[in-house]
């Protein structure tokens, strides 16, 4: 009799874990499914981890666009620049000629990228 009864005890200690567990992998499905996958992650891990900063990546491609004398991509292409502002992700929309004169561009970002001496963009 007294198996009878730990083993019912237990079963039900199971059967309320298994439905505890299914409870919270359902409410990360629906805030999944309705915020975005990737927003999610971000406030669960604090968007430190598999974060998508760019920064380099756009150096670079405003580098290239300097040593090609690619006027327009220089001059006019907006790029959107990621990167870390206090332990969270920020953004912003520039052009590589504003961030190489530091234009509008926040302390975390000036410095980053020199001047082209090949191109001089016109003025508006």
């Amino acid at each position: 009799m007294i198996k009878r009864g730990s083993k019912r005890a237990q079963m039900s200690v199971e059967t309320i874990v298994a439905i505890a567990l299914l409870v919270i992998i359902l409410i990360i499905v629906v805030f999944g499914l309705t915020m975005g996958w990737g927003t999610l992650w971000d406030k669960i891990t604090g968007g430190r981890v598999f974060s998508n900063v760019n920064v380099d990546t756009v150096k670079e491609n405003c580098v290239y666009a300097c040593d090609m004398h690619q006027i327009n991509d220089w001059c006019n292409a907006q790029r959107k620049i990621v990167y870390m502002k206090e332990n969270k992700k920020d953004n912003i929309i520039t052009t590589c000629d504003k961030w190489a004169k530091g234009t509008d561009i926040p302390t975390e970002l000036s410095g980053l990228l020199e001047g082209c001496q090949y191109i001089t963009c016109p003025t508006a």
